[in-house]
């Protein structure tokens, strides 16, 4: 049916007290509903869509929706559809009426919290909806309240709309509804519009009033720039559907939309593999279970949106060789093959997608060579004969399936519970951005990477950042299995944690001659308790890298002559409880191969300002069960050791270290070459909290010196930082702070680094000043203390008590009432301070010198 073109006009009315905004622009305040209000609005108009814009407060039914939704991520099965909470009722003139369901998660949502930096958030859109305004509720859980637009595209647009009202459910206890604004509009349309539903024929015209029944009789009707929505219901099939080279103009958009509130369910569970002889491959469909049950094949400026496909025995969806096109918010459950193909395109996007037990050996069938086979399903098997007569339990290819891209972009997809890889990205790209997707619970042991490059071409400008990968097998990488060239790479800022194998998996094990890795970065990426898989047979929780060698086929090191891997670097990674390393090498034949040793002596890789909570050289490079790892070329290393890193709750997906204990970080780690690094280029970036000033009360100020509010290198000679340790028993609070490393040279007051306090000062008068230090000889016993760039008289510089906590005085001072800045700085290393105090009392002594001084709740520090 084409919709005749309408001129452009905006229209922006009050509705009452619903809208916002008047015609002017003059804001008024939202319209509140709480559980089983509505409010309507006369409207007498047409108009091709409806915008609206509100907040939301969940209540309790979104409660008990969330905890269905972990339920089911933890058990992989299909997370329930998006909870309606409310809805829009449509009366038109002619007496008909629409009722749209408005949907959590869909087209409203609440608190969008993340876990890596409150600045680039965990914020997305959603699929009816977009976000127009984020303001942070709660800097400690780093939570945001969100503005919403929702855009509805009126699906009766020739009928003008008499009235408009806007409920929410009864049943939602605590929740409520801010409406900012309603603004209906009217664009000019393009194209055909066409309906498909259930209760539909395909022997209708395809409209709203009578629509088709099957999608596939959609797809081979409609023309380049149409529109088919399609209701909600379930669809079976018995064969694919296939969008067949259906270019839209340049101005407009081929879309294929689940209708909003709705949820359009296609399952293929009786569908076969086409296996006719004459039968055109459409994409890169070289065995039979490579046919994806929902195809866009050859069709530019084409949209995927808000579907589900369930039980396919090969791909589920697939959009190959296009330009500007996209997948959004999908839904699958349930694949043999990959459950989305997006591959060989340019300009295009794959969105928001939710894949759940894609290349699943539950829809393997028992026997690959006949396409009536029964499938495995949920019997416990894990093996089938493939198309060769043999056992097998390896699904093809991987659950996205990437590859052959220019200018594209892959994020905010959720893919859970596959048997292989959760994405590999293959073949060509120029330009590709992966970012914010969730991948978990990779299955099968031996082929279970998260997200990574994996060559089969010349892939050049790949960025793939604040993605999580939680209980895969190997987080993230980089590979060239399949030979090419892997340029300009950046992996940064994403999340592994409880991963079977590692973090971070730099794999130049198969190259051919003249493959290559060059520029590669990985940077600020967050490990966690990574490696604990039962019976793995193989160091891991880190970051490795593969030598050559690790296939039968690779064995001949002259073939990798010509291999050139150059400017690579892995710069501030934090690594926290990985089983056995932060960083190894390994090769099938690296010990017995001096060309290979040779070889990996030439590497240009560069590793600095690593963070790990591994306290030993030899775990965090070598252990001795590690036969066949080798440190990862220990002179180029510069690990830094974590102690007393208080991270947040697991449960509640945030792994930054808390801001409250940032200054606990102890960065002055050891290289294995124990050359000490600095702390001034920390990975973490994040600066310590903001603190009130530390109060002097009655005379007397006392701190714990590890709650300092301010580091500094300066111009300290021998390029070190105060750290926060904790080796030494018997400190108080949190820890002690110290210098680390060899003697070199020795510290000055104007040049040496520096913590500092903020102390404000109530009662003028002389200060004394008190350290509680630790000294083991004459080479680390004295440090500097100030106030406001001006030293006190002492330095300490004693040798008295030895190898013990004690009290010693640094001498006095006059201070003015006010904030003053307290400073320490370094004159050796290794000179220990757990506490500082300040006292009014020149003839005051802590009464016991070499205890605590423990003081009561009263006392004047926090």
């Amino acid at each position: 049916m084409r919709s005749s073109p309408v001129s452009s006009i905006l229209l922006s009315f009050s509705l009452t007290g619903l809208c916002a905004w008047s015609m002017a622009g003059s804001a008024a305040p939202p319209v509140v509903l709480e559980p089983g209000a509505e409010h309507g609005v006369s409207v007498n108009r047409k108009m091709t869509h409806l915008v609206l814009r509100w907040h939301y407060t969940a209540g309790e039914a979104v409660a008990n929706w969330k905890r269905q939704v972990l339920e089911a991520v933890n058990e992989g099965k299909m997370p329930p559809s998006p909870l309606t909470i409310g809805h829009i009722r449509v009366d038109y003139a002619d007496d008909r009426v629409i009722t749209l369901n408005i949907r959590y998660g869909e087209s409203i949502s609440e608190r969008v919290r993340e876990w890596w930096n409150p600045v680039d958030g965990f914020i997305a859109d959603l699929p009816f909806a977009r976000v127009i305004h984020a303001s942070p509720i709660s800097g400690a859980s780093f939570t945001y309240r969100c503005l919403y637009e929702m855009e509805w595209e009126n699906w009766r647009p020739d009928v003008a709309i008499r009235k408009i009202t806007v409920s929410l459910n009864s049943d939602d206890q605590n929740a409520s509804l801010a409406i900012s604004s309603v603004t209906p509009v009217t664009r000019p349309l393009t194209g055909n519009t066409f309906w498909v539903s259930p209760s539909g024929s395909d022997t209708n015209d395809g409209s709203f009033d009578h629509p088709w029944k099957q999608l596939d009789y959609a797809a081979r009707n409609i023309r380049g720039g149409d529109t088919v929505y399609v209701r909600g219901g379930n669809y079976s099939h018995t064969k694919r559907i296939l969008f067949d080279n259906i270019d839209a103009p340049s101005d407009q958009r081929t879309r294929v939309i689940g209708c909003m509130g709705e949820d359009a369910v296609f399952d293929f569970m009786e569908a076969r593999w086409d296996t006719s002889p004459d039968r055109v491959p459409k994409g890169f469909e070289v065995m039979p279970h490579d046919q994806a049950m929902i195809n866009a094949w050859s069709c530019d400026r084409f949209t995927f949106r808000n579907l589900t496909l369930i039980n396919s025995r090969s791909r589920g969806f697939a959009m190959e060789n296009m330009q500007d096109s996209e997948i959004l918010y999908c839904r699958v459950y349930r694949t043999f093959g990959p459950g989305i193909r997006f591959a060989r395109a340019k300009n295009s996007r794959c969105i928001g997608n939710l894949v759940i037990r894609a290349v699943s050996i539950t829809m393997a069938p028992q026997d690959e060579r006949d396409p009536n086979s029964p499938i495995l399903g949920f019997s416990g098997k894990s093996t089938w004969i493939n198309r060769n007569g043999k056992r097998t339990s390896k699904p093809p290819m991987e659950a996205l399936d990437s590859g052959h891209l220019s200018n594209c972009e892959i994020a905010w997809n959720t893919i859970g519970w596959s048997d292989k890889e959760c994405m590999l990205i293959d073949g060509n790209v120029d330009s590709l951005r992966v970012h914010h997707n969730f991948v978990h619970h990779a299955l099968n042991r031996y082929w279970r990477m998260g997200i990574a490059p994996n060559g089969y071409g010349v892939q050049r400008k790949l960025e793939i950042d604040h993605n999580i990968a939680w209980c895969v097998g190997g987080a993230f990488g980089a590979g060239l299995e399949g030979g090419g060239i892997s340029e300009d790479i950046h992996i940064h800022h994403n999340l592994a944690v409880d991963c079977d194998w590692g973090g971070i998996l730099f794999n130049f094990g198969n190259l051919p001659d003249h493959g290559g890795f060059r520029r590669h970065r990985y940077s600020n990426n967050t490990l966690w308790h990574n490696g604990y898989q039962v019976n793995n047979d193989g160091p891991s929780g880190g970051i490795s890298i593969r030598f050559p060698g690790q296939l039968p086929h690779s064995k001949d090191v002259s073939r990798f002559k010509e291999v050139t891997v150059s400017d690579v670097t892995f710069s501030d990674n934090l690594i926290l409880q990985p089983r056995d390393f932060a960083f190894a090498t390994t090769g099938d034949d690296v010990r017995s191969s001096d060309a290979q040793a040779a070889m990996f002596r030439k590497l240009n890789i560069t590793f600095r300002n690593n963070w790990t909570d591994l306290a030993h050289s030899s775990d965090i490079f070598l252990l001795e069960r590690n036969r066949g790892w080798y440190p990862a070329n220990p002179p180029m290393c510069a690990l830094q050791h974590v102690s007393h890193a208080i991270l947040r709750a697991p449960q509640r997906w945030d792994f930054r270290i808390a801001p409250e204990w940032s200054s606990r970080i102890d960065a002055g780690a050891f290289t294995s070459s124990a050359r000490w690094v600095t702390v001034s280029e920390s990975v973490l970036n994040m600066p310590v909290p903001e603190e009130g000033a530390f109060h002097e009360q009655n005379g007397l100020l006392i701190l714990e010196a590890e709650r300092f509010q301010g580091s500094r290198m300066r111009e300290d000679p021998n390029r070190v930082s105060w750290i926060v340790a904790g080796e030494i028993a018997g400190f108080t609070g949190g820890g002690y702070v110290t210098v680390p490393g060899v003697w070199g040279t020795l510290g000055d007051w104007s040049t040496a680094c520096e913590l500092s306090y903020r102390i404000q000062i109530h009662t003028p008068g002389n200060y004394t000043a008190w350290l509680r230090r630790f000294i083991t000889h004459g080479g680390n016993n004295s440090a500097f203390l100030g106030i406001d760039d001006f030293p006190f008289p002492g330095i300490d510089n004693t040798t008295e008590s030895l190898n013990q906590w004690v009290w010693v005085k640094f001498g006095m001072l006059y201070l003015q009432p006010g904030e003053h800045l307290l400073q320490l700085r370094r004159r050796e290393p290794g000179y220990a301070v757990d506490r500082i105090l300040l006292t009014s009392d020149s003839g005051m002594t802590p009464s016991n010198r070499t205890g605590s001084l423990e003081l009561s709740s009263s006392s004047p520090w926090w």
